[in-house]
């Protein structure tokens, strides 16, 4: 999850500074990959819990790394966003994708 997160930085960054439309999309797919992996996190840690509530002081701050990188995940895809409204004048955000 972190490797994704901070591709994602990197590509959302370098989309603005580059004018790339193709970075910028693959910003917003990759930002997919990363809430599956933040829900799959929260039922690891559920279960562990439930399996032994002894490792709630353990397993607490993995949920909350995991949460943290879901949100820079969420303001990647935002830079991603202006960077394609900047391009093509299009607003992707909140576009629902059928």
């Amino acid at each position: 999850m972190t490797k994704i997160v901070s591709e994602m930085l990197n590509n959302s960054l370098n989309a603005l500074f580059n004018k790339d439309i193709g970075l910028a999309q693959l910003v917003s797919t990759s930002d997919d990959v990363v809430d599956e992996l933040n829900a799959a996190m929260y039922q690891i840690v559920r279960s562990k819990i439930s399996d032994n509530s002894e490792l709630v002081d353990q397993m607490m701050p993995q949920l909350s790394v995991s949460r943290y990188l879901e949100r820079i995940a969420d303001h990647c895809t935002n830079i991603a966003e202006d960077v394609e409204y900047y391009i093509n004048g299009e607003i992707v955000r909140h576009k629902s994708i059928n």
